[in-house]
Parts: structure tokens; C-alpha cells; sequence
């Protein structure tokens, strides 16, 4: 039933994605946002002061490429759209919105990065950017992907404690109506599927552990034109890592993981 659910929301999810239409309108009191779904209209409001920020929000990922969003974040509420949007045409209406609404210019990916001189009355970020004198020193506050990891946990752990509890009752005893061999081999089996679950109640454990300390850690990048440090902190519990400037041959963002099936390789021409 879960899986069954789960596909009828996909499928519903789909449907209004394929068929909403936006409208965004702006005045000297604010932002009006339209969404029209099979003639229903639903609409949100932004004052212009309270908007603090206009991002291209990561999603989801699909065949290990992310998918981004356009989000106006303000102090009372968000707004998000344009999902299925060209890449190129979010980027260039995230860009032309940014500027009509904050009168700046950001990068589009870079949406929680900040620095601290910056004014403005938002939250504050995840990460903060001091600039020293020769280097610069980022710190990584944690963020809500924890969160998310711990729910999975949990829900994998209750799931395979809730089979191990329900399956008692499939153990034959030897002193029953049943041929002894038919007994051995139907409790052996057994056994091993009580192992397989009891797996999965130690892989939900260690995923709700997981969330739990990413929702404590904090990062500390120290970056000098002579060294490369990161401080990971949990606690008082602390990790260094140090790394000479001349070890450093890339720096780039890469994916972490993703939850979508990866699409076959495409085969070269013959």
C-alpha cells in the first residue's frame, strides 16, 4: 500500500507539474504569485521589503545531473518554481529577477555563500566567508540534509524491528506434527532471513546515527597561499586535516550521491 500511494502521489505530483502555469507580478508593495492549475488559482505574497534572496535552488538529481529551481526566499515565506525550465532560460530569469527585486548581481548556484561584511537583514547562512589578509577562513555551519538522513533511518530501522517482531511466530517448533528435516531446513531458513533483517535494522541504525552527527558537525577551511586546513568539529570530538598549497591540484564541486536510477552509458557509433 506505501508503494501503491507513493506511485499515485508521483502520478499526481507529475500531472501538476505538466499543467501549472506561473504568473509573477510586482508593485511597489510587492510580489504576487499566481499558479494556475486546471483553472484553479492559487496565489502567494511576498512584501518587497521582506525578500532577502533570489536562487537557483538544487531540487533533485536526475542521471547524476543536478536539477535546479528557482526560489525567491523572504523573511515571511518562499516561492519556487520553473523546474522544468531550460537551464539556460532559469539561469537567465533567476538573473533578471535578482535584479529587479534585489537590484544586485549573485551567483546562481552559490546560494547559501555570503560574506560577512554584507548587509541586509537575512537569517544567517550556512556559510560565512571571512576574508583575512592572505587567505580567506570559511566556516560550514551543519545543514538540513541531516534531517532528511535521520527520517530515513528511522523508517528503515522501525520497518525491520516491526518484521522481526511479526516474524516470531514462524518459527516451527521440533516437537510439532511437521517431518523433522522439513523442520530444519524451514527454521534454517529462517534464520537466515532474521540475518538479512537484522542487516537492515544495523544499516538504519547507522543511517540514523549518520544524520545525527551531520547535524553536528561543523566545518572550518583555512585557505593561506601556504597550506590548506580543514577543522571538522562535532562536539569535542575535532578532525585536522592539513594539506600543503602545492598538494592541491583541483578544487571543483562534484555529486555525493544520488537516489535516481544512473542511465546506461550511451554507445559510441560504430
Amino acid at each position: 500500500m506505501g508503494f501503491v500511494l507513493l506511485g499515485v502521489g508521483l502520478l499526481i505530483a507529475g500531472m501538476l507539474q505538466s499543467f501549472s502555469s506561473h504568473v509573477l507580478s510586482l508593485d511597489a508593495s510587492g510580489l504576487v504569485h499566481e499558479r494556475n492549475v486546471f483553472g484553479s488559482t492559487k496565489r502567494q505574497f511576498l512584501p518587497r521589503e521582506d525578500i532577502v534572496s533570489v536562487e537557483l535552488e538544487r531540487l533533485y538529481s536526475q542521471n547524476r545531473r543536478p536539477v535546479y529551481v528557482i526560489e525567491i526566499k523572504g523573511q515571511s515565506g518562499r516561492i519556487r518554481f520553473g523546474s522544468a525550465l531550460p537551464p539556460n532560460e532559469k539561469s537567465g530569469l533567476c538573473g533578471d529577477l535578482r535584479r529587479t527585486l534585489l537590484g544586485q548581481r549573485r551567483d546562481p548556484i552559490s546560494s547559501e555563500v555570503t560574506t560577512t561584511d554584507s548587509a541586509g537583514s537575512a537569517p544567517a547562512p550556512r556559510i560565512v566567508i571571512e576574508a583575512p589578509g592572505q587567505g580567506c577562513v570559511v566556516h560550514v555551519a551543519p545543514g538540513n540534509l541531516g534531517k532528511g538522513i535521520m527520517i530515513f533511518g528511522c523508517v528503515i530501522f522501525a520497518f525491520a524491528t516491526f518484521l522481526l517482531i511479526m516474524a516470531r511466530s514462524l518459527w516451527l517448533p521440533f516437537s510439532g506434527t511437521w517431518p523433522l528435516p522439513l523442520v530444519l531446513i524451514w527454521n534454517g531458513l529462517f534464520i537466515l532471513w532474521c540475518l538479512s533483517v537484522i542487516l537492515f535494522v544495523g544499516l538504519g541504525l547507522g543511517t540514523l546515527l549518520t544524520g545525527y552527527r551531520m547535524l553536528r558537525t561543523h566545518f572550518k577551511i583555512t585557505a593561506t597561499p601556504q597550506a590548506l586546513q580543514v577543522l571538522e568539529s562535532h562536539g569535542n570530538w575535532q578532525h585536522e586535516t592539513l594539506v600543503p598549497a602545492s598538494g592541491v591540484r583541483d578544487i571543483r564541486t562534484s555529486i555525493y550521491f544520488t537516489m535516481l536510477p544512473v542511465q546506461a552509458p550511451i554507445e559510441p557509433p560504430r
